[in-house]
């Protein structure tokens, strides 16, 4: 089944900016608000690939700033580029969706110097690979007044069909398998903190799908690890014809 073959997709976008000022961080006063609108991406879809104009956006670096109508012209410029990572996830497990925070650093001349995702819980490390790969392919104007800007832009993916919410099993399932898998946690977070691993369960209890997202840049391949040692976990539990998934923060 190809992308153009699916019913919709839904991509909820909120941006907003943060200050910072010698390292600490706040919300910029008396920013004025927009109004919010809605824009499809392609024609060819009900729905397709759907924008909310931000309350704000704020930068932040070595004072570099980005407008609005920059970040969102280039971000919403790569929604179709983006839309294309979910193409397989979906082949293999159509409940795949979620949100997250896609944090960039933009380079003086615009490039994306890093990316990463987080606070999410999408549980795709394929998918989550693949927006990475994308968005580090964006280009945006230079930021002004310094040589690099931070953006923030969460998004919330929902999968295109309508079907019952997966089984929640964050509780004490996960706590049995993760007390089976101790080495794979010191081995990929070697004693940090600051992954959110996500994992969809199936049939006869195996992890059909796993991703994680992480608070730092730092810790994006500590995520990426954890997620790839979990797609070989099994729960001691079969989920039945829906399957389970769980949101575990390290």
């Amino acid at each position: 089944m190809t992308i153009s073959q699916k019913k919709s997709v839904l991509v909820v976008v909120v941006m907003w900016m943060v200050n910072s000022m010698g390292g600490c961080g706040g919300t910029s006063p008396g920013k004025e608000t927009t109004t919010t609108e809605e824009t499809s991406v392609s024609e060819s879809r009900p729905k397709g690939v759907v924008g909310e104009n931000p309350a704000g956006v704020q930068m932040e670096g070595l004072l570099g700033t980005i407008s609005q109508y920059d970040v969102e012209r280039v971000v919403k410029r790569g929604y179709e580029k983006m839309f294309e990572c979910f193409q397989d996830p979906w082949d293999l497990i159509e409940e795949i969706e979620g949100s997250f925070e896609l944090v960039m650093e933009v380079a003086a001349d615009g490039s994306v110097s890093q990316v990463y995702l987080r606070d999410g819980d999408l549980g795709s490390r394929q998918a989550e690979a693949c927006i990475v790969g994308k968005v580090a392919g964006f280009t945006f104007p230079a930021p002004e007044g310094g040589n690099k800007a931070m953006i923030s832009y969460a998004m919330e993916i929902e999968e295109p069909y309508d079907h019952p919410a997966p089984h929640n099993w964050g509780g004490a399932k996960s706590r049995e398998v993760l007390s089976e898998h101790m080495e794979d946690l010191e081995s990929c977070l070697k004693g940090e903190t600051g992954v959110t691993l996500t994992v969809y369960i199936g049939r006869g209890g195996k992890v059909v799908s796993a991703g994680a997202t992480s608070s730092s840049f730092e810790m994006y391949e500590a995520g990426l690890c954890l997620a790839r040692a979990a797609e070989a976990w099994t729960y001691s539990e079969d989920p039945g014809e829906r399957p389970a998934k769980a949101v575990l923060e390290f």
